[in-house]
């Protein structure tokens, strides 16, 4: 399961 923040992070860690 992810969450709006935990999939925010995801979100945040490809576009690095």
């Amino acid at each position: 399961l992810f969450t709006v923040g935990g999939l925010t992070g995801i979100v945040l860690a490809n576009s690095s």
